[in-house]
């Protein structure tokens, strides 16, 4: 004898129950997702090593603008000595 329950549950297997079979498809999803996931991890490093030498000029390049306000200062104070007429 079914009674609703028994139906019930056997439609709740029928309608949820998963397909363990592999095929193409999932083998060429799988292998187009590790493809991309390792094309998006050398971009990664690509852009981590550009930035890298890109600090490294902005720093150097910082450095010498340091120097020249440096100097431009030095420059400056001179020119206020020789207008107030006294030197250090």
């Amino acid at each position: 004898m079914i009674t609703g329950d028994d139906d019930r549950r056997e439609l709740d297997k029928k309608r949820f129950a998963m397909d363990a079979s592999f095929n193409v498809a999932h083998l060429i999803a799988t292998i187009g997702l590790v493809l991309t996931l390792a094309k998006c991890g050398s971009d990664f490093t690509a852009v981590q090593v550009t930035h890298t030498a890109e600090i490294a000029h902005l720093k150097e390049s910082r450095a010498e603008v340091l120097d020249k306000l440096d100097k431009i200062d030095e420059k400056l104070d001179a020119l206020i000595e020789r207008k107030n007429g006294f030197r250090k």
